[in-house]
């Protein structure tokens, strides 16, 4: 009787270590993905900020384009005009 209690104590025992391991290694695992959550969140950041900045020069230089197209086409102009 004493030696079926004991066997049911250390199973119930060795039940409650596998858990609390288990809780362990899925604390870690949670923890892990934490982290890589919040490096994939920078790394979004990151690439919007980029591009915000990518589109930003991509406008000013068409404007840039632009006026130095205009700049081209009115001394054209105004040699083809000075000629006549």
């Amino acid at each position: 009787m004493i030696q079926d209690i004991q066997n049911a104590f250390d199973h119930t025992h060795n039940g409650m270590e596998r858990l609390k391991l288990e809780g362990k290694k899925e604390m870690q695992i949670l923890a892990k993905l934490r982290q890589t959550l919040h490096q994939r969140k920078q790394t979004v950041q990151t690439l919007q900020l980029t591009l915000q900045a990518v589109l930003l020069e991509s406008d000013a230089v068409e404007k840039s384009s632009a006026k130095a197209l205009q700049q081209i086409k009115l001394s054209e102009n105004q040699r083809c005009c000075a000629a006549y």
